[in-house]
Formats: structure tokens, C-alpha cells, sequence
């Protein structure tokens, strides 16, 4: 399409997007203190149970009475 197309066209075409730094920064920083906050959440809890190493086949002990 040709530049004179183009301009003949602005008025229907949605305005373009531009961020400026100042948003990319301050998204960055906004990113970086939600991934600091999961990492102290995953810190805080145990570590999950993987059921590694059990044997399904075996029943469970039985409790003496």
C-alpha cells in the first residue's frame, strides 16, 4: 500500500501504541517484587508430597488394638 493510501486511511486506523520507559520500568519493578513474594511463599511451605518411592500394591499396616 502506498503512503498516500496510508494517510488517506489515518483516520480509520486505531492510534499505535507506544509504552514509554517509564511504564516499562515501572512493570518491571512491579513484575520483580511479585516474583520476590512467590519466592518467599514457596520458601515458607513444605515441599510436596510426590508419593515417590510408595508401593500401591502393598496394604496399609494394620493398627494393633
Amino acid at each position: 500500500m502506498a503512503a498516500s493510501d496510508m494517510a488517506s486511511l489515518s483516520h480509520l486506523l486505531p492510534p499505535i501504541y507506544w509504552p514509554s520507559r517509564r511504564q516499562d520500568r515501572v512493570a518491571f519493578e512491579r513484575a520483580k517484587e511479585a516474583m520476590k513474594k512467590a519466592q518467599q511463599v514457596l520458601q515458607q511451605c513444605p515441599e510436596p508430597d510426590t508419593f515417590l518411592g510408595r508401593k500401591t500394591q502393598e496394604p496399609f499396616p494394620q493398627e494393633e488394638n
